[in-house]
């Protein structure tokens, strides 16, 4: 889906009957406990409402690698298997004891040491949308269309616009997925070194020559015109965005997008890349105040020539994760993530196919323990005494990780005690 570069509105279609879920009776002797997660259970988002968590809230960087990350050339490696599974790559050490990745990442290999990394997630979606609707909404969906439980990324943004910027959509294309909120997010689009190599992502006035006074006339005007053709809950939600377009160009998240004060180190260190610039820009946004930004890297779903595919990619990715979590650990969360993982083996035009059953999340911040769940047997399926990670629970635990839950609501404004289930990783 072309996206443009500020984002659309979007009005939310039907919810559906919710099943319900609760988290009781964690299990001592595992970290995760399977018994929670019966394989017939249904989880669905629908009628749940974000809640924070006392008043330690912390803001989310989420890279979203779409197409499918092969996460035996990157972060489970088999060098022990032959050829045709363990890939074309090497592996090297990490801080973490017995932990090794692939040689193409020697950046993220350093702050592994900050990272837990969770190589147990699983689900049963084959297709790209349905596989990103699971994890983004909590249910499948429907295949050929938009998810119809709102995704987890814009249930937070409802409770964030309230009183702040949002949700953020970083992309240098302009291209990101239905499933991961974009109608109802700001997405920010184009080369992030700038059209002219300016260092701007889109077209916004130079400070310097940038009269806020006029600007900010010139939006009255404009509010003034929408309130005579707009009417209702599309004026409302158009009214919305626009106000949260106005924080980023009238405020200082405008500046983050100004890289031309940046060191030439700083930005070595990220990377010259539109993912580099892009990551760059996340970490100025998170400085001044942003509370949710998405980066959606496209174009990983490598069903032949994965080598030089990843040859190129995995050095971009390397740069800007490593430097977001260096930077960053002790203050945001950072999390990886992709729709499903690939095959355990190589196929004849030298690619990988689409593999549910084992993928990976990578997850960074104040009180996530370093550390690796899941283990992988050489045919490709989650062994280990943590036990599967159902993909649908993606979303809540990301969502406590930065101090919030996912509560039943009942009625409008009436919450229930049903809260939805995340893993127990956080101290």
């Amino acid at each position: 889906m072309k996206v443009p570069e500020i984002g659309t509105i979007h009005v939310p279609i039907n919810r559906r009957t919710f099943l319900e879920t609760a988290l009781t009776g964690l299990a001592a002797t595992t970290l995760f406990p399977t018994a929670l997660f019966a394989e017939t259970e249904r989880i669905s988002f629908d009628n749940y409402r974000v809640v924070p968590v006392g008043r330690n809230q912390k803001p989310l960087i989420f890279f979203w690698l779409d197409g499918g990350l092969s996460h035996i050339d990157t972060f489970c490696p088999m060098p022990d298997a032959p050829q045709e599974i363990r890939g074309p790559y090497s592996t090297i050490a990490t801080p973490v004891p017995s932990l090794r990745i692939s040689d193409k990442l020697p950046n993220t290999a350093n702050v592994m040491d900050k990272v837990l990394l969770m190589r147990n997630i699983y689900h049963t979606q084959q297709d790209h949308r349905a596989a990103i609707n699971k994890h983004f909404t909590g249910n499948d969906g429907t295949i050929n269309g938009p998810p119809t439980t709102k995704p987890f990324t814009i249930k937070l943004n409802d409770h964030l616009s309230q009183n702040n910027l949002g949700y953020v959509i970083l992309t240098p294309d302009g291209v990101a997925s239905e499933g991961v909120g974009s109608r109802d997010a700001l997405v920010v689009s184009r080369n992030y070194y700038g059209r002219d190599h300016q260092n701007r992502p889109y077209d916004m006035p130079q400070d310097r020559d940038f009269d806020r006074n006029r600007f900010r006339a010139r939006q009255g005007l404009l509010r003034n015109i929408e309130n005579r053709n707009l009417d209702g809950e599309a004026a409302s939600r158009w009214g919305m965005l626009r106000e949260r377009v106005n924080s980023i160009i009238d405020g200082n998240i405008d500046r983050a997008f100004d890289l031309s004060s940046v060191p030439e180190r700083e930005k070595e260190r990220y990377g010259k890349t539109d993912i580099g610039h892009a990551a760059l820009t996340a970490k100025r946004m998170i400085e001044v105040g942003a509370p949710f930004i998405l980066i959606f890297y496209r174009e990983w779903d490598h069903h032949q020539n994965i080598k030089s595919s990843l040859d190129d990619k995995l050095p971009i990715l390397d740069k800007a994760l490593a430097s977001l979590i260096e930077d960053l650990h002790d203050r945001a969360v950072i999390a990886l993530g992709s729709e499903f993982g690939r095959a355990p083996s190589i196929n004849s035009r030298s690619g990988r196919e689409h593999w549910p059953q084992a993928n990976v999340m990578l997850i960074s911040g104040p009180g996530i323990p370093n550390g690796v769940t899941g283990e992988l047997t050489r045919d490709g399926y989650i062994t280990g005494r943590d036990g599967p990670f159902k993909a649908e629970l993606m979303g809540p635990t990301i969502l406590r990780a930065c101090g919030y839950e996912l509560v039943e609501e009942r009625a409008v404004g009436l919450l229930s005690e049903n809260k939805m289930p995340y893993y127990p990783i956080f101290s």
